[in-house]
Order: structure tokens, then sequence, then C-alpha cells
């Protein structure tokens, strides 16, 4: 009978340890799943904000030239909507004890309908001269799958 007991004991304990990884690797997978189109809205979001500055739209504040820019960058099945914000400084050229105050928004442009609960979002900071730094900007995108 002690024989008995014994393997009864450690055939529980198996299924005890095999239901606990089952359950383990279910809920792992469960996770991973949504992550990765995440990931590539993010890299897609970086890569055009990466354009758009390196092509010198952002710095310009040209709105019509982001927009095309914005407009030919972003792919088709991918929805995008940039915010500039300038910082103005104060006294005008920035000094070392000069003040950075809140001026303007710039340009918020969609190139289509938002779908709020699948946004990924990018920020870039630049600066804009005009004989000294005339604006601290940040651009945010945010990207999502139409």
């Amino acid at each position: 009978m002690k024989g008995f007991v014994f393997s009864l004991d450690v055939w529980v304990g198996v299924i005890i340890a095999l239901v606990i990884l089952a359950a383990s690797f279910y809920s792992l997978s469960s996770s991973q799943e949504d992550i990765w189109p995440q990931v590539q809205l993010e890299k897609q979001a970086k890569d055009i904000l990466l354009v758009l500055d390196k092509t010198n739209s952002l710095e310009s504040l040209n709105k019509t030239r982001i927009k095309e820019n914005l407009d030919k960058g972003v792919p088709s099945n991918v929805g995008a909507r940039i915010d500039i914000v300038l910082y103005k400084c104060t006294p005008y050229p920035c000094v070392s004890d000069s003040t950075i105050k809140f001026d303007s928004y710039n340009l918020t442009y969609s190139t289509s309908q938002i779908i709020p609960s699948d946004i990924v979002t990018a920020k870039k900071t630049f600066l804009v001269f005009d004989g000294g730094i005339k604006y601290f900007s940040i651009a945010q995108l945010g990207v999502w799958y139409k």
C-alpha cells in the first residue's frame, strides 16, 4: 500500500506541474500576439520622422512641404497624424539666461481618420535657426493601421 500512495502522489504532482506549465505557455503566447504590429508601427513612425528631419521639412516649418512629404512617406495601409509644437526663446536670440515659453501649435495634419485604440506615437525634437536658435520644437507623429 505504501508504494501505491507514493505513486499516486507522484502522478498528482506531475498533473499539477503540467497544468501550470500549460497555463504559462498559453498566457505567454497570447500576450506576445499584439506586440509585433505595435513594434512595426513604432519603427515606421520613427523612420517617417527621421525622413522629415533629414529633408529639412520639419525645420522649414512649411506646412505644405511637411504635408507633401508626410503623404509621400506614409505607406498606403498606414494613417498618420503629425503635431508640431513650438517653444520660443525670449529674448531672441537665445542666450544662457533666456527663458523658453510655449509659442504656438504650428501644424496639425492627419492623412486619414484616426482609430484611437491603435495609435503608436513617436517624438522628435528639433531646433529652428534664424541667425541663432529661434524655436525649440517637438514633432509628435501618431501612426495606425487603416
